[in-house]
C-alpha cells in the first residue's frame, strides 16, 4: 500500500518532468534489469535504481526521499520475488510498458502501468511471505 501510494504520485508526475537525458537513463538500466546472465541480488539492485530515478524525475525530494526509504527496506524480500516462476520476465515487460509512457510523457498511462507492476509484486511478495509461514507451520 505504501508503494502504491508514493510511486503512482512519481510515476505521474515523472511523465510530466522526465528530461530526455533521464529517460536514457532509464533505458540503460532497462537493458541492464533484462540481463538474465546477472544475480537475481544484482536485477534487484538495477529493479531499484530504476524506480528510484523515476521518483527523483517527479521533481519532489520529498516523495525521493520516501520511495528511497521503502525500496531499501524490501530489498530483501524483493531480491526473492526474482526467483519466483516468470517474475522477472513480467517485472520486464511491466517496467518497459511504464518506460515506454514516461517517453511519450502519458501520465494517466504511466501510472496504470505502475498499478499494474506494483498489483504483480504485491501479490508475488504475499506468495513468498505465505510459503515461508507454510514452511514455518511444517516444522
Amino acid at each position: 500500500e505504501t508503494r502504491k501510494t508514493l510511486e503512482l504520485k512519481t510515476v505521474e508526475l515523472a511523465a510530466e518532468y522526465i528530461t530526455h537525458e533521464e529517460i536514457v537513463e532509464l533505458e540503460e538500466l532497462f537493458v541492464k534489469m533484462t540481463d538474465d546472465t546477472q544475480s537475481y541480488t544484482y536485477r534487484e539492485s538495477v529493479d531499484r535504481e530504476f524506480h528510484i530515478l523515476i521518483a527523483s524525475a517527479s521533481r519532489n525530494p520529498l516523495l525521493y526521499r520516501f520511495v528511497c526509504v521503502v525500496l531499501e527496506v524490501m530489498s530483501k524480500k524483493r531480491q526473492e520475488s526474482y526467483t519466483l516462476p516468470n517474475a522477472a520476465r513480467i517485472a520486464n515487460q511491466e517496467h518497459e510498458c511504464i518506460l515506454k509512457h514516461l517517453k511519450n510523457h502519458q501520465g494517466d498511462a504511466a501510472r496504470q502501468a505502475m498499478l499494474d507492476h506494483l498489483n504483480t509484486t504485491e501479490k508475488n511478495l504475499l506468495h513468498l511471505v505465505n510459503n515461508q509461514k507454510e514452511v514455518i507451520n511444517d516444522e
